[in-house]
């Protein structure tokens, strides 16, 4: 520890909490250190063996939870039996706590009064890479997919990627339960007996459940929805990002009637080619129109303003310069 005896006299002193030890400092690392027993040592290891009510044992390591070394709340602490044990947690494997501060009783109450998040509970343990075949199901028949669905949510997985992370309960005896993707996991197998390649291995992230009943309940949270996708506003950033059709096709909206909307757009295709002659790229809604006619201008420009379409005119003398 460096200056581990003698009386704490240090400038990185910071004030004591309210687990009376009064004296403390950062290290340069940003681990505290705490003035116990006549001598400094680290806080996290002085609050675990006074939760577990004994010394640690020389192998035992402590790990922070939320990754901040300064953090001690006991919520925050776990204790593994071995660094080597520590280390199979962090690569996802299966690897049991010899202690673990979140299931004490008195943990929430160890938190600092002055915490800005002290009453917030972050279930996220970590973050990383599942090997998503292993996984088990744990929904039951609480939601289904049919046939026509699932072909958009393969169809769309091939075009644009796997976008969410998979949701994981470690059940503590090797078994890890998914909490959010099993409708995403039963496409991907799909798409591997279809002989697509999928990697063994996708982003995944851990919650904290100490039970199968309180992982239910998470579950259920994690399939909750509290915003609602407005229409019109879907239909403003489809046209933005030009949208394609196949796109739009394998598009899911619980909000929205995706095929109104394509049918919307195609409409609105079809009355402005009723007045435009000529569509210069086609592929790329709106972006060039050429009147052959010049009456049929202000009902284009009708048109464009009802859309809320910004436009500018250029007569053809322009447009020959521009090119």
């Amino acid at each position: 520890m460096g200056k581990g005896q003698g009386a704490p006299t240090d400038s990185n002193e910071v004030p004591g909490g309210n687990d009376g030890l009064s004296k403390r400092r950062m290290t340069v690392d940003g681990y505290v250190q705490v003035w116990h027993e006549g001598r400094w040592r680290l806080q996290h290891r002085v609050v675990c063996e006074r939760e577990m009510g004994r010394k640690l044992k020389g192998p035992e390591r402590v790990h922070h939870l939320n990754g901040q070394r300064g953090d001690n709340r006991v919520c925050n602490l776990v204790v593994f039996a071995s660094q080597a044990a520590h280390s199979a947690w962090h690569e996802g494997k299966t690897s049991k706590a010899v202690w673990d501060g979140r299931r004490q009783a008195g943990a929430a109450a160890n938190a600092p009064a002055n915490a800005a998040l002290a009453s917030l509970r972050c279930r996220v343990v970590k973050m990383g890479s599942v090997k998503w075949r292993e996984m088990m199901w744990f929904q039951g028949d609480l939601k289904r997919i049919e046939r026509g669905d699932l072909a958009k949510l393969k169809a769309q997985l091939l075009a644009e990627g796997c976008a969410s992370p998979f949701a994981v309960w470690d059940a503590g005896d090797g078994r890890y339960m998914i909490l959010d993707g099993h409708q995403r996991r039963t496409a991907l197998l799909e798409l591997v007996e279809d002989g697509h390649a999928v990697p063994d291995e996708l982003p995944g992230y851990w919650l904290d459940c100490k039970d199968e009943a309180e992982a239910r309940k998470v579950m259920l949270i994690l399939s909750s929805r509290y915003g609602r996708l407005v229409a019109d506003e879907l239909e403003a950033v489809l046209k933005d990002m030009e949208a394609s059709e196949s796109y739009l096709a394998n598009l899911q909206v619980a909000d929205v009637d995706v095929g109104k909307l394509m049918e919307n757009l195609a409409r609105r295709d079809d009355e402005l080619a009723a007045v435009v002659p000529e569509i210069a790229k086609p592929a790329k809604r709106w972006k060039l129109l050429k009147v052959l006619d010049d009456k049929h201008v202000g009902k284009v420009m009708a048109i464009l303003n009802r859309e809320g379409i910004r436009y500018e005119e250029m007569r053809d003398d322009a447009l020959a310069k521009a090119d």
